[in-house]
């Protein structure tokens, strides 16, 4: 499985525990206030499960 972005930890170890059938997980952009981004963040971020066609799905909010 792949993490793409500034994925918080939180939902890397949820995809470790859920191993969901997907190629990975991502957070589009470089969103303030993520994971190695400055500045605050402003409200919830949605991260993406990649199912295995490619598509992509919201998963969680951080």
């Amino acid at each position: 499985m792949s993490v793409e972005g500034h994925v918080p930890v939180e939902a890397i170890a949820r995809l470790w525990a859920e191993r969901p059938s997907a190629l990975g997980i991502a957070l589009p952009s470089m969103p303030p206030g993520s994971p190695g981004m400055g500045g605050a963040r402003t409200g919830l971020l949605t991260i993406y499960l990649i199912a295995p066609d490619g598509a992509a799905h919201p998963w969680m909010q951080w």
